[in-house]
């Protein structure tokens, strides 16, 4: 989990720079796919192993990445004065509405999973002490 999440913000960093140039906007889409599926795997992954706030984190990184990289869109195409930038966004738009979906229903999902473990955690201990005291 430890080397998704470093690759997911290398990813998310990376994505800024490459989208201020209009030709490398093919590259930027790819990473920017790879940084969706980075995201929503890791949020999904959070969530179904009882770790909402986890989850909730990996939805709240890629938002603050994708506004970064909008930022660097409009800057690049205000510099340029190209149109290149309208597939990208379109693209983008496409699937940008996916891991905070994800992130937050895995976030929502994994809090009885996190209630039951604790749950479960508390019954052995409290088994386990009754045992050592009587005997």
């Amino acid at each position: 989990m430890h080397l998704l999440v470093i690759l997911a913000v290398l990813i998310g960093i990376l994505n800024i720079p490459v989208a201020l140039v209009p030709q490398t906007s093919p590259i930027w889409v790819l990473f920017h796919l790879l940084f969706t599926f980075l995201c929503s795997f890791g949020g999904f992954w959070a969530g179904i192993s009882g770790r909402p706030e986890q989850a909730r984190w990996w939805g709240f990184g890629y938002l603050v990445s994708t506004l970064g990289t909008v930022a660097a869109l409009e800057l690049g195409a205000a510099k340029s004065h190209s149109s290149s930038w309208l597939v990208p966004w379109l693209l983008m738009l496409a699937w940008s509405w996916i891991p905070p979906v994800v992130a937050g229903l895995s976030g929502w999902l994994a809090e009885p999973i996190a209630r039951r473990r604790l749950e479960r955690t508390v019954r052995r201990r409290k088994r386990a002490l009754a045992k050592s005291s009587s005997g």
